[in-house]
């Protein structure tokens, strides 16, 4: 008889500075089930210092107090499995095309709903590559021009 164990609970870090979108997108992945969250991280420094703990995806903002989030992106690559998933309120063409060129997995906007994170963290989790349908107008642009 093969019993298929549960897959355990993906596990994320986010970096993000403002204190309430620490909370609200803390309770989206708490009430998550199938997420864990490993760390919150206030600053480039502090999630920088979750790479070794080989988390299964960062989630984090561009606009940090000692740095950009898509600066962080190449270590993530390099120091570990990691994916990451950017969640900014900055979505104007040079910084999503700088961002993913950056190596980020998904650009999603902050205005995204909960269901929009969660599905969002799913599809960069399996591989895919979200990005805010917003986000998405500047990416093209980007790629037409």
């Amino acid at each position: 008889m093969n019993a298929q164990l549960p897959a355990p609970p993906a596990r994320i870090v986010v970096i993000e500075d403002d204190p309430m979108v620490r909370q609200y997108v803390s309770a989206i992945i708490n009430d998550a089930p199938e997420l864990e969250l490993v760390a919150l991280a206030p600053d480039l420094s502090t999630g920088r210092s979750f790479i070794a703990h080989n988390p299964d995806l960062f989630l984090m903002d561009i606009g940090l107090p000692d740095g950009s989030g898509y600066d962080l992106v190449p270590e993530i690559k390099a120091g570990c499995d990691a994916r990451a998933l950017i969640l900014s309120s900055f979505g104007d063409r040079d910084t999503v095309v700088r961002a993913l060129q950056a190596g980020a997995d998904g650009y999603l906007l902050k205005d995204s709903t909960p269901q929009q994170i969660l599905d969002g963290i799913a599809t960069t989790l399996d591989g895919g590559a979200p990005v805010s349908p917003s986000a998405a107008i500047y990416l093209l642009d980007y790629l037409r021009s």
